[in-house]
């Protein structure tokens, strides 16, 4: 069983932390998010919305009953216990099935700003760029502490995480929008793939400030048809679930480009400036940013989700525009070997964005030359050359 003590409030140094207690086993633990005093107004530590969704995850994940002191919102309630929880167990299957204890209530708060997490990817931008033309523009931009700087915590990840924080409030100012960040121990708690439960964690921080967020976006990494929960699945493709699962009587949870693969996103945000000087989807972001004490997120332009990104961007005739941000003289002498790259993960299907940017490509004469084929299979060559042929419609 895992007892879980009342949510509690310290002020300290211009920052409000909200923490709880919580005991697995005999072994003592603590849960607490924190923010700049400017924001402590949105704050109410008498409800635990934010600290239930993370430790009932933490229950799931050793297969342990839980029990709460702090009341949580009764739809958040039935959320987590008749969705998330069948789903999880699906998705990524625990010991055992869990019981959940807890008091609910309405808390009728009255939020009025819409939220969403500038992570400065492709898919944060075009959540921003998209709601502008709908009934909810975003009026507040986030970015969370919740694992994405390293899935088990620690001081290194939050020297990334303090990093970053610095650049999208730079971007954030720039577009005359508040900035909201929260830092969390979350990670260092729950020790356990980012990949398989970030937007699990991640919307457990706008629950941290329930009196400021009555919408919040949660940017999808695939289209909706891509969905499932069975067979090992991420995250990214059961965002909409938990996105229906964790909200309360006052916060809807929107997951925004449900309908949109990424080459479409990519291209949508080609017009939007902070975008094209901004733009960071490295897998290797740590290493420019802990390169000097002023170190700025930059893309390698070499990683796989730079190539990947590089290649969307040459199909469609948008390199140029992104010649701020990435290194196209690099990605122009190995364009073949990146290109034989996309084609291989797009030949495997395994890779949905491989197969929209090859897709894209193939509607351009010469686009793919005889050396990319060449590359591709080479990739493939332990797979079986013969086979990966066929699929590239080659002779054999």
């Amino acid at each position: 069983m895992i007892r879980v003590s009342p949510v509690c409030r310290e002020d300290s140094a211009g920052k409000v932390r909200l923490y709880c207690d919580y005991t697995v086993e005999d072994i003592h633990g603590r849960l607490w998010f924190e923010v700049i005093d400017t924001y402590s107004d949105y704050l109410f530590e008498e409800c635990g919305d934010a600290f239930f969704v993370a430790l009932v995850l933490l229950a799931h994940i050793k297969g342990l009953d839980i029990q709460f002191s702090t009341p949580v919102s009764e739809r958040l309630h039935y959320g987590v216990v008749e969705l998330l929880l069948p789903a999880m167990q699906i998705a990524f299957p625990g010991p055992r099935s869990v019981s959940v204890h807890a008091d609910t209530t309405d808390f009728e708060f009255t939020p009025v700003a819409v939220g969403a997490a500038l992570s400065l990817g492709v898919d944060s931008f075009h959540t921003l760029t998209s709601s502008s033309n709908g009934p909810y523009p975003v009026t507040h931009l986030t970015f969370f502490n919740s694992g994405a700087m390293g899935e088990e915590g620690g001081e290194f990840a939050r020297i990334l995480y303090n990093r970053l924080v610095a650049e999208v409030e730079q971007v954030a100012s720039r577009l005359e929008l508040p900035f909201v960040a929260i830092d969390s121990n979350i990670a260092d708690v729950l020790k356990y793939s980012f990949a398989r439960t970030h937007s699990i964690q991640n919307l457990c921080f706008c629950l941290f400030m329930p009196r400021l967020f009555k919408v919040y976006y949660y940017a999808s990494g695939f289209p909706v048809t891509h969905f499932r929960i069975e067979g090992s699945a991420a995250a990214t493709e059961y965002d909409l679930l938990v996105s229906k699962a964790l909200a309360t009587e006052s916060l809807e949870v929107l997951v925004s480009g449900l309908y949109d693969r990424r080459i479409d996103k990519i291209q949508s945000i080609s017009s939007f400036i902070p975008a094209r000087e901004h733009l960071n989807v490295c897998l290797f972001t740590e290493k420019s940013l802990l390169g000097d004490a002023n170190g700025r997120a930059e893309n390698c332009s070499r990683c796989y989700k730079c190539v990947k990104t590089l290649v969307a961007l040459d199909a469609s005739g948008l390199l140029e525009t992104y010649s701020e941000v990435f290194d196209l003289e690099q990605y122009r002498l190995e364009r073949s070997k990146n290109l034989g790259w996309m084609l291989f993960l797009a030949w495997r299907g395994r890779d949905p964005h491989a197969t929209e940017v090859v897709e894209m490509g193939k509607r351009q004469s010469g686009f793919f030359d005889p050396s990319a084929y060449r590359h591709a299979l080479r990739r493939g060559a332990a797979g079986g050359t013969a086979r990966l042929r066929r699929r590239l419609g080659l002779t054999v």
